[in-house]
């Protein structure tokens, strides 16, 4: 079963129908960033959790695709990256 991020690129509809081309890897550090807000010190641990959830279930792409949206995490946490907003 493949997963949605596992495609080269995204369309993503904003407002008033317009769309917006972006990269696997610019979707994957959005995914990063938009743990980290509502996730807060468990954005990395969650996202890991949901990896191991797609392997377990024979999904590899999304095993994959979860896997670096938490080693993004990791490392924008040790970049010092911080937040401008937190849900928790």
């Amino acid at each position: 079963m493949s997963h949605p991020m596992s495609r080269p690129s995204w369309v993503v509809r904003a407002a008033r129908n317009r769309t917006m081309h972006i990269s696997i890897d610019q979707a994957i550090e959005i995914h990063a960033k938009s743990a980290i807000s509502l996730g807060g010190s468990r954005a990395e641990k969650s996202t890991r959790e949901r990896a191991e959830h797609c392997r377990t279930r024979g999904d590899t792409d999304g095993y994959e695709t979860w896997t670096k949206v938490a080693d993004t995490i990791r490392t924008l946490k040790q970049s010092g990256y911080k937040s401008s907003r937190n849900f928790r």
